[in-house]
């Protein structure tokens, strides 16, 4: 993929997508190219800030952690998710993994360029402020969902929160992500995940293919019992 291309795809999609034109220039003018291979890291739990990330091509592991306890899968990135601004804007350590899934494609913005960003435009720093927000909720999203004690809104809310930015998009998206994944991040067990899975594929709501899975996520909230109050939900990888 070349730079014009992946550019092109930030600026259609995801958080950046959302911006003024004159800020999304900005931005897309200081990115750089990127690829990592499968299991390949971005950045790991505790490495030093450094600058923001957006995925263009692929899928992404975000593993998380909080304390002593050890790093879980928390989220599944797709095209058009950004990563990196707490670090950008606290300059501390970064607080997630974020791991090649498959081959990827990103947009890197290094730091110093942000700091240069930041002076042509101050806002900078509320845009990022809003991304952090988009982060925030799905973390919040992530604890509500955590507490509910039926499988099936387990299950329907984690494939919302997967849906990130696109949860309320009318139309079809696909997932990489096996049965043992879904579990991981719903907190569940893979053969109790399983049996909610094959229902929402007999009533229509997903599509189970080869290590990946398709639903509309706006089908999917109309027969949550309970959707949380968030128009778009961010991936918690920063």
């Amino acid at each position: 993929m070349q730079l014009k291309d992946a550019r092109q795809i930030a600026n259609r999609v995801g958080w950046l997508a959302r911006q003024p034109k004159t800020f999304r220039k900005l931005v897309l003018d200081a990115t750089e190219l990127q690829m990592r291979t499968p299991g390949e890291n971005v950045y790991g739990l505790g490495d030093p800030p450094g600058g923001l990330h957006c995925l263009v091509d692929g899928y992404l592991d975000v593993f998380t952690t909080a304390g002593a306890f050890n790093p879980f899968l928390g989220f599944i990135a797709r095209p058009g998710w950004w990563a990196g601004d707490v670090a950008a804007i606290t300059r501390s350590e970064r607080r997630a993994e974020v791991r090649a899934r498959t081959e990827v494609v990103l947009l890197f913005v290094p730091g110093h360029k942000i700091e240069q960003i930041a002076r042509q435009d101050p806002v900078l720093w509320r845009r990022l402020g809003e991304l952090n927000a988009e982060h925030l909720d799905n973390a919040l999203l992530f604890a509500v969902t955590a507490l509910q004690r039926d499988v099936r809104t387990r299950l329907l809310a984690t494939l919302i929160r997967l849906a990130s930015f696109e949860a309320t998009f009318d139309a079809e998206i696909e997932i990489d992500c096996t049965q043992a994944d879904l579990a991981e991040m719903a907190g569940l067990t893979r053969n109790t995940i399983g049996g909610a899975l094959k229902e929402l594929q007999a009533e229509g709501l997903v599509s189970r293919r080869y290590g990946r899975i398709a639903y509309n996520p706006v089908c999917l909230r109309a027969v949550l019992p309970t959707v949380p109050e968030i128009e778009t939900y961010g991936s918690g990888g920063r």
